[in-house]
C-alpha cells in the first residue's frame, strides 16, 4: 500500500508542477481592461534619478496575481513594476500610477476580478503627437483591440498628459481642442462612445504656461470624463517635474477614487422583495434568450430594454379598458425596429408594444416605438433596433422606493454583468403638483419671453434648451432622469430620446426641429410680443 501510494505521489509531482508551468505561461484573460496612456508620468519616474532607478517598489505597489500587464509582444503576464519598462523605452521608467490604482481598486472591489494594465505612455510626447493616424494613437488602438481579442471589456483609460504642450503658447491655448478631439477619435475607434476616461490636471510642466493646459484639462465637460487633479503632489529635484514614488501611489489611488463613480454601488441584496427579483429574473432571462428564432428576422445590433408600470407599458388611447387603435406617424412599423415577443423570438416590432406581456391590462401607444423611430430618424446608420418588452402595470408600494430602485439598478448591472450600462429612467410626479415641480418647455418659454423679450419663436428653442439640460443624475453612474411630463406619450419618448442623447456625447444645445414639432404646447405665434 505504501508502494502504492509513493508511485501516486511521484506521477502527481510532475503533473502539478506542469500545470503550475502552464498557469505562469498562460495567465488568464483579464475582465477589467484599463488603458494607461500619455506621457512620463503616466508611465512612471518614480524613483529615478540622473536617469537611474532606486529600484524601491512600496507595498501599494507589489505585485498581485489578479493584476495583468499586455507585454510590447501583446502577451499577457503578471504585472509588476515597472509597468513600462518595455514601452517607453528609450527612456528610464520607475514607479507609475498603474500598480497603487490596481491594488486599491481590487482592494476595494475585490469580486470585480482580474485587472489588465495596458501600458501605452511614452515620455516627453505632445498631445500632438497622439493625434489619430500618428504611430502612438495607432499603438494604443492596436493594444487596446489586442486585450479584447480573448475577452474581457476595457473599463476606462487613464490619461496623464500635458507637460510638453507647457512650452509653447500656442500648444498650450489649442491644447482643450485637441484632448476634446482625441478623446472622441479614441472612443469611436475603440466602439465604445461612452468609455470611461480619467484624466489628471497637471501637477508640473516643462514650460510657463501650465496654468493654461490646466483650465483646459480640468474645463472637460464630456458625459463619463473625470479630471483628477495633481497640484500639490510632490516631484522629484531636480528637474522637479516627475512625481516622486510616494506622489505617484498617492496618484493611483486618486484615479481609483474617480473610477469608482463609474461602478455601482455595493448594495445588500433583500431577498425578501420577491417583486424585485422576480423582475431580475425575468430581464436576465428574456436576455438570454433573445436570439433571433425567425429565420426572416435578424438578430438586432442594439437592444433597449423597457421595463417599469403601465406608462412604459403604454395607455395611450386606451379609454375604459378599449384601445381606440389609433397609431400615430412617429409609431409606425419600421423595417430596422423588432420587439421580442413573449415567446422569445424577434418580430417586427409595432404597437402595442407590450401586448402579449402586459397581458392583464389593455395596452395602447406607449414611449418605446416613437423612441426608436426617432433615433433611425437621426441617425439612419445606427443599426437595427430590438425593443425587448419587459412592463407590467400594477400598483407598487412608495415605501423604501428609493433604495429599491437603487438596488434594482446595481443587480441588474451586476447580473447583466454591464456594470455601466447606461438608464433612462421617467420619474413619475403627480397630477396635482406637475405644475410646480416641473418645469417643461411652456415654463421655460414664458420665463424667456418675459425676462429678456424674445420672439416667442426664439424664446421656444431656449427653452427647448434649457430643457434639454436640465436631466440630473442621480447616484449611480450612466443613470440619466428626465422630467416625465403629464401630456402624451410622444412627450414621453422625446424625454427618453433626450436622455439617451447624453449618453451619445449630443450637444446640449442642438434643438432639432422635429423635436419641435413634438411639443405638447402646439404651435405659437411669432410675431414680436407687444
Amino acid at each position: 500500500m505504501i508502494e502504492f501510494l509513493l508511485l501516486l505521489l511521484a506521477i502527481g509531482i510532475p503533473w502539478s508542477s506542469n500545470a503550475q508551468v502552464n498557469e505562469i505561461n498562460n495567465p488568464p484573460q483579464p475582465s477589467n481592461i484599463i488603458i494607461l496612456a500619455g506621457q512620463s508620468n503616466m508611465a512612471g519616474r518614480g524613483g529615478v534619478v540622473d536617469g537611474v532607478w532606486d529600484g524601491i517598489v512600496p507595498p501599494e505597489c507589489q505585485p498581485n496575481p489578479s493584476i495583468l500587464r499586455l507585454s510590447a509582444n501583446l502577451t499577457w503576464e503578471e504585472a509588476k513594476e515597472p509597468l513600462h519598462k518595455d514601452i517607453d523605452v528609450n527612456k528610464t521608467n520607475g514607479v507609475g500610477p498603474g500598480m497603487s490604482f490596481a491594488n486599491y481598486v481590487l482592494s476595494r472591489y475585490p469580486g470585480l476580478g482580474c485587472i489588465g494594465l495596458v501600458p501605452c505612455a511614452i515620455g516627453g510626447t505632445n498631445i500632438s503627437q497622439w493625434e489619430r493616424g500618428t504611430f502612438l494613437y495607432n499603438q494604443l488602438i492596436n493594444r487596446a483591440n489586442a486585450a479584447v481579442k480573448g475577452g474581457g471589456s476595457i473599463r476606462a483609460i487613464l490619461w496623464y498628459q500635458g507637460e510638453s504642450d507647457t512650452i509653447v503658447y500656442e500648444d498650450s491655448i489649442s491644447y482643450k481642442k485637441n484632448l476634446k478631439r482625441f478623446l472622441s477619435h479614441v472612443r469611436a475607434d475603440l466602439g465604445s462612445p461612452l468609455l470611461p476616461v480619467i484624466q489628471v490636471a497637471l501637477a508640473s510642466g516643462e514650460g510657463p504656461f501650465i496654468d493654461i493646459v490646466r483650465q483646459a484639462q480640468l474645463g472637460i465637460k464630456r458625459p463619463n470624463v473625470r479630471c483628477v487633479d495633481a497640484k500639490g503632489l510632490k516631484v522629484q529635484p531636480p528637474d522637479d517635474l516627475h512625481l516622486t514614488t510616494q506622489s505617484q501611489v498617492k496618484l493611483g489611488q486618486m484615479l481609483a477614487d474617480a473610477f469608482f463613480q463609474f461602478l455601482p454601488h455595493p448594495l445588500p441584496i433583500d431577498i425578501s422583495n420577491n417583486i424585485l427579483m422576480a423582475l431580475i429574473e425575468v430581464l436576465l432571462l428574456l436576455l438570454a434568450m433573445a436570439n433571433p428564432l425567425q429565420a426572416n428576422a435578424p438578430q438586432p445590433s442594439n437592444m433597449f430594454i423597457l421595463a417599469g408600470q403601465s406608462n412604459m407599458a403604454g395607455r395611450g388611447g386606451v379609454l375604459q379598458g378599449v384601445w381606440d387603435g389609433i397609431v400615430p406617424p412617429k409609431c409606425q412599423l419600421h423595417p430596422s425596429i423588432f420587439r421580442l415577443n413573449a415567446k422569445l423570438a424577434w418580430e417586427p416590432a409595432k404597437e402595442p408594444i407590450h401586448k402579449d406581456i402586459d397581458v392583464t391590462k389593455t395596452n395602447g401607444i406607449g414611449p418605446g416605438m416613437a423612441f426608436a423611430n426617432t433615433v433611425l430618424h437621426r441617425d439612419p446608420g445606427f443599426g437595427t433596433i430590438g425593443l425587448v418588452p419587459c412592463t407590467v402595470g400594477d400598483e407598487m408600494d412608495a415605501k423604501s422606493y428609493k433604495t429599491n430602485l437603487k438596488r434594482f439598478f446595481t443587480d441588474v448591472r451586476k447580473d447583466l454583468r454591464l456594470p455601466l450600462i447606461p438608464i433612462i429612467q421617467l420619474p413619475k410626479k403627480p397630477a396635482a403638483q406637475a405644475s410646480e415641480t416641473i418645469t417643461g418647455p411652456v415654463q421655460l418659454r414664458k420665463k424667456a419671453w418675459k425676462q429678456k423679450q424674445l420672439p416667442v419663436d426664439q424664446a421656444q428653442q431656449q427653452g427647448l434648451k434649457q430643457h434639454h439640460c436640465a436631466r440630473k443624475t442621480v447616484d449611480h453612474a450612466s443613470v440619466e432622469v428626465v422630467a416625465s411630463r403629464q401630456d402624451t406619450q410622444r412627450v414621453h419618448s422625446s424625454d427618453l430620446l433626450n436622455g439617451w442623447g447624453a449618453h451619445s456625447d449630443c450637444k446640449a444645445a442642438e434643438i432639432d426641429q422635429e423635436q419641435k414639432g413634438w411639443n405638447h404646447a402646439g404651435p405659437e405665434k411669432t410675431s414680436q410680443p407687444k
